[in-house]
């Protein structure tokens, strides 16, 4: 069964880029060779502030974005494999 996989970003673009580019390796380790032979991925950039080394803490205003983030993609329905949210 093809996989479906959403990545929500926010641990740095680099963070981000290293998982796509891991879950794209190992579909090729695991017999991907065309197109679709790999995942649908969905990534998503959230530019969510540092809240871990932030003295104000901040945790529920990144929460905010993302589920603000997801929900547009859910409103507009941009990301159609609702399943997976």
């Amino acid at each position: 069964m093809k996989k479906n996989i959403l990545i929500i970003g926010g641990m740095g673009p680099q963070a981000s880029l290293s998982l796509h580019e891991r879950i794209i390796k190992r579909a090729a380790k695991d017999g991907a060779v065309n197109g679709n032979d790999f995942p649908t991925i969905s990534h998503i950039s959230i530019p969510v502030p540092d809240f871990i080394r932030s003295a104000s803490g901040g945790k529920k205003d990144a929460l905010n974005m993302i589920l603000n983030c997801l929900y547009c993609l859910w409103r507009t329905k941009i990301y159609a494999y609702s399943h997976c949210l």
